[in-house]
């Protein structure tokens, strides 16, 4: 039999972890028509394509670094597939359990090829499972390298279904409550065609293509190396499939609510999403017991009257899975506690049972939580934005909450009032169709685009936070809740850019824009809010462009282009432009820079050189880009500007000077002469964006002419140096860690610091620190170390690492003419940190004898046999069990027990046990025991070393 899981359970750690290069770091997918999805071959030569489009850099350090992507019409601009709505085709291991173990995200038993733990949230790096290639080898060549530095690459073809839109609202209530609730994609419209106590799902076919990457030609440590990256294909067709669950249950008129009879006997449902189809399991004995509903299917959403309809599973193009039918202790009446399923909670409102995964009540491995607020977010139509959100009304969630008094937001700064209960609830109180207020939001999630970090992808979700407490917020037993409300956000366009002449104006049209941001030529760039419509669609910008000439330039953004600090280039449009035709020009024009009475020499991008900048007959677009250098220690006075212009011959009669974005106008001489202007050096480096300001000389005060000039300071003499450091401290909770350390150093003004495994693998950054002119000079002039404390947090530690080290880099220019590249020194930290052991993997083994030397494969009643917990690390070795100390958290005691698959355990009268040592339980079903012996499956509870600090 087999099933569709979701694809987050078929991954383990990745097999490599220090991945170098962009090709690692993207999942990209695409859609192909139909008519090209059901050919094999157009699949193969799709994956070829792509996997000729690596290259290898040639030296040893990056050996898969771009993907071009050519002919390949990637989804989403490029970005990465989230999984979360990915299913791959399974099946079941044979002779094993035909379900999978009910309760939590899955269970350990009965799933063929499938680790449920370690989930992963894209598919970056891993391996999905064992396969044989769909073709022959390929071999990769850099022809820019030597032909020794080279790749091959297997490619192995997994197949599965994307989820598009899905949908459901089981046993909803008069008061706005419901059972379950869930939307994913869909509009209102759409979700008005989904019937009550239906699921609805809309999904594709798709192949996963995972390219597995091996480097040839290096001799390091890298040699053995494999690299992992997948390539997802999505039929460009949408298929429908609605269940209708409607008739397991009665909808009572008066109390305006679902039971189980006509005679009104509670019952409770859960919705198992971790399949497809989705499975409904329902309870009426507080989940003692549980059924699998089956309902009828259609394959289409429209709302159809069908006499005729009947269960036609035997239409749908994939099995569905199962769930085995075990017991579940839930919450006592009218009261909220973890069940004994892991990370599942049960909520009681007057003997009715909801069942909910949340963690973040009851972690797995974890203390359950004893202050209590449960969310349910409504199953409403997909938030779509591009304005600011903050008078958004329209997402509500259900709220649950047990030994409680307030709830609170808290945007990292405040908490906010949100429910006071009046007194600590002794009973479950429920809070439903309550509006969430988005301004208090504490953070977004987002996918990444596998681009550069200030870069940091689309934002598909807002989250919330919440503090729940009894008396205060500083309460030790108060709980931190995080809620994501998933949104789209709509990226801006700009229509059409036209020209009026006779008005001097430029009318720019936009959709879904917040702002604009233009310039003219190479002046600094003007923002302008956009005048909203009602539907964001054609907006109108106006732009005055009189004594202007050259080229017109502009870019839309919307609200989220930099929210939260990070620019994410989805939420804006490409630069756009529009030349502007007529001519304005000076006819004599000479500018000098000095310093300290000193004339500076200028350098354009060229590195042609001018002690001063003639024109004749100046023109707006005549002025390149400029570069001037002063040194740290002995250029320190004031920067003059000297102007030697005349303005007889032209239309003009005066002319200032505007630096940067300083609105101040300096008047220079009328009509003609020569004019300067003076600043001090720190005022002019304090007025430079990236190195660079514009001075615009402004005829008649409104008619510039721009001059970009970039200031670069200067070190001859003293080059940069790191002092030596060490890691102060180090705190782990796998799969990240935090990481504190103190720096110095002396003469640079940048700093670069990255953290590093025991192979010089990057794992973090490298993270880039430019200093400010006025924060380092007077480091320079006296000469003395700069000093900073350094707090990196959430490194992800790869498989491979050992240890954790942190490589810290300063920088100088040396001179006007070696500047690229800077001067520098290195350092890396002195005390290098070692990883815990880490588990591959652990199985049950039996043996025959107490000394585990006869390991045996088959049990037989009346015989004592042993069960031993044995685990193997990352390399797939078997650990010594006197090194299990390394492995396994000492204070957590190893569980091995023995189930009978056929009947869910209730024959295990006669089977009799008892401890041996911390990793053995010695077994014997008694001859008289009604256990069947030839399904017995053997489960194991152990909790690996997971802290670690210095």
């Amino acid at each position: 039999m087999s099933f569709n899981i979701r694809a987050q359970f078929f991954f383990g750690e990745d097999s490599l972890g220090n991945f170098r290069g962009l090709a690692f770091s993207e999942n990209k997918y695409l859609k192909v028509a139909s008519e090209n999805f059901n050919i094999p071959s157009y699949i193969e030569g799709t994956a070829r394509t792509y996997a000729k489009n690596f290259i290898g850099s040639g030296n040893g350090q990056i050996l898969i670094g771009t993907i071009f992507d050519n002919n390949l019409s990637f989804g989403n601009r490029g970005n990465g597939l989230d999984i979360d709505n990915l299913y791959l085709l399974s099946n079941y291991r044979l002779g094993q359990l035909k379900c999978i173990t009910a309760g939590g995200t899955g269970g350990s038993a009965g799933l063929g090829g499938v680790n449920l733990q370690g989930i992963k949230s894209s598919l970056i790096n891993v391996e999905l499972d064992t396969g044989n290639p769909i073709l022959p080898r390929i071999t990769l060549i850099n022809p820019d390298a030597d032909s020794q530095y080279h790749a091959i690459v297997d490619i192995i073809k997994y197949s599965g279904l994307v989820v598009n839109k899905a949908y459901h609202k089981m046993l909803p209530s008069g008061d706005g409550s419901s059972r379950t609730s869930l939307s994913i994609n869909m509009t209102q419209k759409e979700i008005d065609k989904v019937p009550t106590n239906n699921i609805y799902i809309n999904y594709s076919r798709c192949f996963v293509m995972n390219f597995k990457i091996h480097p040839l030609g290096i001799e390091d440590a890298n040699a053995r190396n494999f690299y992992y990256t997948n390539l997802i294909i999505i039929e460009n067709k949408e298929s429908h499939y609605l269940e209708d669950f409607s008739a397991y249950f009665y909808y009572d008129a008066a109390t305006q609510r679902y039971y189980l009879d006509d005679l009104l006997t509670e019952c409770s449902v859960k919705t198992y999403e971790d399949v497809l189809p989705y499975l409904l399991l329902r309870s009426s004995d507080d989940w003692s017991s549980r059924s699998v509903l089956r309902g009828s299917v259609k394959l289409a959403l429209e709302k159809v009257n069908d006499a005729t309809l009947e269960n036609i599973p035997q239409q749908i193009n994939f099995d569905q899975a199962d769930v085995c039918g075990a017991a579940i202790i839930v919450a006592g009446n009218n009261q909220i506690a973890c069940t004994d399923s892991p990370g599942i909670v049960s909520i009681n409102v007057n003997g009715v049972i909801t069942l909910k995964e949340d963690q973040q009540i009851c972690p797995i491995g974890g203390t359950a939580k004893t202050v209590i607020a449960v969310f349910l977010l409504k199953a409403d139509a997909k938030l779509v934005l591009y304005k600011d959100f903050s008078t958004v009304n329209t997402v509500k969630a259900d709220i649950w909450g047990y030994n409680f008094r307030y709830i609170d937001y808290f945007d990292k700064q405040s908490y906010y009032p949100f429910k006071d209960n009046g007194s600590v609830s002794s009973v479950t109180i429920s809070y439903i169709d309550q509006v969430l207020d988005l301004s208090k939001y504490f953070g977004i999630r987002e996918e990444s685009d596998g681009l550069t970090l200030s870069d940091s992808g689309s934002i598909v979700a807002l989250t919330l936070s919440f503090k729940i407490y009894r008396v205060n917020t500083t309460d030790g037993d108060a709980t931190d809740y995080f809620l994501d409300v998933p949104v789209e956000i709509l990226s801006p366009q700009i229509l059409t850019i036209l020209q009026d002449s006779e008005a001097k104006k430029i009318i720019i049209k936009t959709n879904y824009a917040t702002r604009l941001v233009y310039n003219f030529n190479e002046e600094a760039g003007v923002p302008v809010n956009i005048t909203p419509t009602a539907d964001g669609q054609n907006q109108e910008t106006i732009v005055d462009y009189t004594g202007k000439i050259g080229t017109f330039y502009v870019r839309a953004f919307n609200y989220y282009y930099d929210l939260s600090g990070a620019t994410r280039d989805l939420y804006a449009t490409e630069k756009k432009s529009l030349t502007l035709t007529e001519t304005i020009t000076i006819p004599e024009f000479t500018l000098r820079v000095k310093i300290a009475n000193s004339t500076k020499t200028i350098f354009d991008d060229d590195r042609s050189t001018y002690s001063s900048l003639d024109f004749l007959n100046l023109n707006q677009s005549e002025p390149l880009n400029y570069f001037v250098y002063s040194t740290y220690k002995t250029e320190t006075g004031k920067f003059t500007f000297q102007l030697d212009y005349d303005l007889t011959n032209s239309k003009y009669k005066s002319m200032f000077l505007k630096i940067g974005d300083s609105p101040a106008l300096q008047p220079l001489i009328l009509k003609n002469g020569t004019s300067s202007f003076s600043l001090s050096k720190q005022d002019l480096f304090e007025s430079l964006k990236n190195n660079q300001v514009l001075l615009s000389f402004l005829a008649d005060g409104n008619t510039p002419f721009n001059f970009p000039f970039n200031f670069f300071n200067i070190s001859p003499n003293d080059p940069p140096v790191c002092d030596a450091f060490s890691l102060s401290r180090v705190q782990l909770n796998y799969p990240n860690a935090n990481i504190y350390f103190d720096i110095s150093y002396s003469f640079a003004d940048e700093l670069e610091y990255s953290v590093i495994d025991q192979d010089d693998g990057v794992l973090y950054g490298p993270i880039l620190i430019k200093e400010r002119f006025r924060d380092i000079e007077s480091f320079f002039v006296n000469g003395t170390p700069r000093q900073r404390s350094i707090k990196i947090e959430n490194v992800k530690i790869s498989n491979t690492a050992t240890t954790l080290r942190v490589r810290a880099i300063v920088r100088n220019i040396k001179s006007a003419t070696e500047y690229d590249p800077k001067q520098e020194d290195e350092k890396i930290s002195s005390n290098p940190y070692s990883l815990p052991l880490k588990i591959g993997s652990a199985e049950v083994v039996l043996f025959s004898d107490e000394n585990l030397t006869t390991e045996i494969q088959k049990i037989t009643k009346g015989e004592d046999f042993y069960a031993f917990l044995q685990i193997k690390d990352l390399n797939d070795a078997i650990v010594d069990p006197l090194q299990y100390g390394d492995y396994l958290a000492a204070n957590y005691k190893v569980k091995i027990v023995i189930i009978e698959s056929d009947d869910a355990n209730i024959d295990l009268a006669g089977v009799i046990s008892s401890e041996v040592d911390k990793y053995t339980v010695k077994f014997n079903i008694q001859n008289t025991s009604v256990f069947n012996d030839t399904s017995a499956v053997f489960q194991a509870e152990y909790l690996p070393i997971i802290d670690s600090e210095i």
